[in-house]
């Protein structure tokens, strides 16, 4: 009896012993995947991402003027296409250094920085101030290329972060337009070298502005003369011949509305409207004439009507 206790006792444990192994195992898988886990969060924190933003610029004297809201120029006509940089990270560190290659359409434009095109020369605003080291860009109107333009600083010794609460200048350049196109596309990429964040996060995305560029010509402005005539006496009308011009001719056809509106004249009383007229002014003319017809009466209107 007491061998077969051993034996049963013996049994007993190993059968323990096997189920606390087995409570064990799953213990162990079930930390690893939580270690997993949290290691997979924790890297996730280090990941970084960028927002790149373009704006254009009018050319004020050779710096940037008014914000060119409709992203529409007139050829000829020089500004400025500025990127901006804001690191958008959970919780960001800034931007020490950044890369990017732009294309653009050569036919329509043209970068006309200082020739050579050196973003490390001395006073140059292409890359700005703020990322002062191994300033670099290559430059190619042919192709409408700009590839690695590229700046990075050392805080505090040498430049700052850029772009930590807000999207801040990373390069400023200036174009020509030269010739009509509409929505031509300026490209822009993450260049080879890259972004490096103070922190030392890993670069991830960055989120590019689409931009778009339309060249056109300026429409000229439209006024309209003043026309002062006696109406005469009762029965009889009078033809005011209003002089509608344009500032300046025009490569292309341009038609305008005209419709006239009663102030102190009445409609079909005092004068017969128009409306809906429309009037076209051939490439180079400047001048139309519209014709309204005023009715007699010797009651004083202080206004006839006008367009």
């Amino acid at each position: 009896m007491k061998f077969a206790d051993k034996q049963s006792r013996r049994r007993r444990s190993n059968v323990i012993a096997a189920q606390l192994s087995a409570q064990e195992r799953a213990r162990r898988i079930k930390l690893k995947r939580r270690n997993l886990w949290l290691e997979s969060l924790e890297d996730r924190s280090l990941m970084a991402t960028i927002d790149l933003v373009v704006n254009l610029y009018e050319n004020n004297g050779g710096a940037p003027g008014a914000l060119i809201t409709t992203d529409t120029v007139a050829p000829g006509q020089e500004f400025f296409v500025e990127i901006a940089a804001k690191d958008t990270s959970t919780t960001p560190s800034g931007i020490v250094s950044l890369a990017v290659d732009i294309s653009f359409d050569p036919t329509a434009f043209e970068e006309i920085d200082d020739a050579p095109f050196d973003p490390d020369a001395v006073g140059s605003t292409i890359i700005t101030s703020a990322l002062p080291l191994f300033r670099t860009g290559t430059l190619d109107n042919t192709a409408g290329t700009i590839d690695e333009l590229f700046g990075s600083s050392n805080p505090p010794s040498d430049g700052s972060t850029i772009g930590i609460a807000t999207s801040e200048r990373f390069a400023l350049l200036k174009f020509r337009a030269d010739s009509k196109v509409t929505n031509s596309p300026l490209d822009i990429t993450i260049g080879a070298s890259g972004v490096t964040f103070e922190d030392g996060s890993t670069f991830e995305n960055a989120n590019i502005e689409a931009q778009k560029i339309t060249v056109a010509a300026e429409l000229p402005t439209l006024s309209i003369d003043d026309v002062t005539l006696a109406e005469g006496s009762n029965g009889t009308f009078t033809l005011y011949n209003f002089t509608v011009s344009l500032s300046a001719t025009s490569t292309d056809s341009i038609d305008v509305q005209v419709d006239t509106s009663a102030l102190t004249a009445t409609s079909g009383t005092d004068y017969e409207a128009i409306s809906g007229t429309v009037i076209t002014f051939a490439p180079g003319e400047t001048s139309k004439t519209v014709t309204i017809k005023v009715n007699a009466d010797t009651t004083p209107n202080r206004t006839k009507p006008s367009k």
